[in-house]
């Protein structure tokens, strides 16, 4: 692998699909608030979102349910307390 420039379209591609600690905390609270109510779907909870930051909110529902703050039952999304 070689360094990352920064500037050529895989380093862009990279940079606009990370997440930073910032947005990463916006992102949870935000799903909390919404899966606090009623369990979702991963589609419902994405929706809750504008289309451009879905890809971030994706990623990070992925590190919630690899935490364990969020499970999935029914294909359903539940935030544990």
């Amino acid at each position: 692998d070689a360094p990352e420039c920064g500037i050529c379209d895989t380093c862009l591609e990279r940079k606009k699909h990370s997440l930073t600690a910032d947005a990463f905390q916006r992102y949870r609270q935000k799903i909390r608030l919404v899966l606090r109510h009623e369990p979702l779907s991963a589609q419902e909870v994405l929706s809750a979102f504008a289309l451009k930051y879905q890809d971030q909110v994706h990623k990070t529902l992925e590190v919630l349910l690899q935490e364990g703050q969020v499970e999935a039952l029914d294909h359903r999304l539940h935030w544990k307390e």
